[in-house]
């Protein structure tokens, strides 16, 4: 029998967790989904864009802002970040680099 504790956990059923509690706006408890599952998949372009989302919806935009830009920097055409960058740059009233999306 292995230790389960020490092994990291199934990237499905992490994300499967982290999507669900955001569905239903526990942005507590998907931080903390979210955070548990980047420390065992740290490049991970759906986790590191969820959080940059539960920034977001946080009021931690420049926090979010890096996040989402290390998540495009994986993957630049990841629909949700790329809509994310592009609400950021509008909020922060960046109209050219939210166009550029």
């Amino acid at each position: 029998m292995t230790d389960s504790s020490s092994s990291a956990p199934d990237l499905s059923a992490v994300l499967h967790e982290a999507h669900a509690l955001v569905d239903r706006r526990r942005y507590a408890q998907a931080r903390s989904a979210i955070s548990q599952g980047l420390r065992h998949f740290p490049e991970n372009t759906e986790l590191l864009y969820l959080s940059a989302f539960v920034d977001y919806v946080e009021d931690e935009n420049a926090t979010a802002m890096r996040t989402v830009q290390q998540a495009l920097a994986r993957d630049p055409e990841h629909y949700g970040a790329r809509r994310l960058c592009a609400h950021l740059h509008e909020e922060a009233k960046e109209d050219a680099q939210a166009e550029g999306l």
